[in-house]
């Protein structure tokens, strides 16, 4: 007790952070969700989810008006029909 006669609230030792375990891996892998769920977890995103992560970071970029332009890739033979149209 404290000299106001309020109790004091005693700290508990929780433990340490438990073990995790093996890395995940169900049906939101390659998903926006899988990535946030690799990143609530701490652990490294597997490739299908950081390619989720990395597309739904682009169109948000182009919907919310922060990227102007977008790049696009063409094959050798869309250059070729391209060129031909001039």
């Amino acid at each position: 007790m404290r000299s106001n006669n309020r109790p004091v609230a005693l700290y508990q030792y929780g433990g340490s952070e438990p073990d995790r375990g093996e890395p995940w891996a169900d049906d939101r892998c390659g998903t926006y969700a899988g990535w946030n769920a690799h990143q609530q977890s701490g652990e490294e995103p597997c490739p299908p989810c950081r390619r989720a992560h990395a597309d739904y970071m682009r169109e948000w970029r182009l919907r919310t008006g922060r990227v102007k332009t977008v790049r696009v890739s063409l094959t050798a033979a869309e250059l070729a029909l391209l060129r031909g149209a001039r």
